[in-house]
């Protein structure tokens, strides 16, 4: 609510925004959740800023087209969009938008400017902002790299780690010490592997790849001589 302003007075907003979309549709509240969703499963919460973000809003209530200039990878691109949908996802903006009849998601404190233009469009009546949100992220994430590890750890940890956001526990088995337990883990790379299970240490062990075994090992080593010379 504070990015989008409304957070002082959220009910009048409301009634603001409801208003201005009543010539619309019969049903505001659904006009609204039509264009805005708010995700809030638990990624990392960021402090970004949004400059464009009003100028957003306003294309998205009047179906009208914007032009873009996006940085990603230290390059700008311009692209003409049409505004589907804005997604809050723990505290980050994005804008759903077609592009060259295409459906795209663009960050929007990545976007370098943006201009409103004079050209409206039709947005596609079988559009859903809330299933193109899930069925995008769940893409997202299965297109992650993965990284395959076999630990031992300590049963009074073991939630915790399958709690962690970039872990995925597959394969639980039970040692002849009740205290610990042998899992088949998966990371996103082994310098994620490497920062997570050192910061379970020393109550998870890497069993294998002998690649994170080793790279672990140097961890420790240089963080043990930076105390022991401390």
């Amino acid at each position: 609510m504070k990015d989008l302003g409304i957070q002082d007075d959220y009910s009048s907003a409301v009634l603001k925004l409801e208003a201005a979309s009543s010539h619309r549709t019969s049903n505001p509240a659904n006009y609204l959740s039509e264009r805005i969703h708010i995700d809030g499963a638990s990624w990392h919460p960021s402090d970004e800023t949004y400059p464009f973000l009003s100028v957003l809003q306003g294309a998205l209530w009047e179906d009208r087209k914007v032009k873009i200039t996006y940085l990603r990878s230290n390059e700008t691109t311009v692209r003409f969009i049409e505004p589907l949908g804005l997604v809050a996802k723990r505290g980050v903006w994005y804008i759903v938008a077609k592009s060259k009849d295409e459906l795209r998601t663009f960050r929007v404190s990545r976007l370098v400017n943006v201009e409103e233009t004079h050209e409206w469009f039709k947005r596609p009546d079988d559009f859903d902002l809330r299933q193109y949100w899930e069925e995008s992220t769940t893409a997202f994430k299965a297109a992650l790299p993965k990284y395959q590890v076999k630990l031992k750890v300590r049963t009074s940890v073991l939630k915790e780690l399958q709690r962690e956001r970039f872990v995925s526990v597959q394969l639980i088995e039970p040692t002849s010490n009740a205290e610990w337990v042998n899992l088949d883990a998966e990371f996103n790379t082994i310098e994620s592997a490497c920062r997570i299970i050192l910061s379970f240490s020393p109550s998870v062990i890497v069993l294998s790849p002998q690649e994170l075994l080793e790279m672990l090992k140097s961890a420790i080593a240089k963080i043990s001589a930076i105390y022991e010379n401390f």
